[in-house]
């Protein structure tokens, strides 16, 4: 039998007391204390999102006061989404 795996933060704002949440509110699948810690869960995702995004709003801000471009644009960088590039169809000797 193969051990379980860790659960892992798949988002850089996520904390371990919220992936603890997630166990916690698993226990109670189907139950009204499951909407109850679902409710919770949501509520303690938005709240970290929105302070590590202040944080990272921060350190850009502190990084262009302290003239240190390459480093704001770094971090600018890292949280901005790439965009994906667009695939052309193979087209046949006709061009269609």
């Amino acid at each position: 039998m193969l051990p379980k795996a860790n659960r892992e933060r798949k988002q850089a704002w996520m904390k371990e007391e919220i992936l603890e949440s997630i166990k916690e509110r698993k226990k109670y699948k189907g139950t009204e204390k499951y909407k109850e810690l679902d409710r919770q869960v949501r509520k303690e995702c938005i709240e970290a999102k929105k302070d590590w995004l202040n944080y990272k709003c921060y350190l850009i801000e502190e990084l262009s006061k302290d003239n240190k471009p390459r480093q704001m644009y770094e971090e600018i960088k890292k949280f901005t989404s790439n965009k994906l590039k667009v695939r052309e169809n193979i087209k046949n000797d006709k061009g269609e």
